[in-house]
């Protein structure tokens, strides 16, 4: 396994971008402290809001891994991400945007 790690600065928040060659030609980056830069047709959005203890959290947090795995003559390619904004409440909000099975020509995998 070979392993790089990019620190990026942007407006005093340190961000790192890791990136993860593994086994079998199958690669793997992770973003902690921002978001890829990605757009891609939304098909349906999941929402559900869970009762929480009030957490002292005051600053926006960003995180997200994306997955490529050869599969014979194919490729799985998968993409999470997400962000989590403190509000002064008990309760937490947690929206899942879930796109296309097919998104061919709107991505660029790893």
């Amino acid at each position: 396994m070979n392993l790089t790690t990019t620190g990026v600065t942007h407006g005093g928040t340190t961000s790192k971008i890791i990136t993860l060659n593994l086994s079998d030609y199958r690669k793997a980056r992770v973003w902690l402290g921002e978001l890829p830069d990605i757009i891609y047709p939304v098909a349906e959005i999941v929402e559900t809001t869970l009762g929480t203890k009030n957490v002292a959290v005051a600053e926006i947090r960003r995180a997200a891994i994306e997955m490529f795995v050869p599969k014979g003559g194919r490729a799985v390619y998968g993409l999470l991400g997400a962000e989590f904004s403190p509000a002064n409440t008990d309760k937490l909000a947690v929206q899942v945007a879930i796109s296309k099975n097919d998104v061919s020509g709107e991505t660029s995998p790893l």
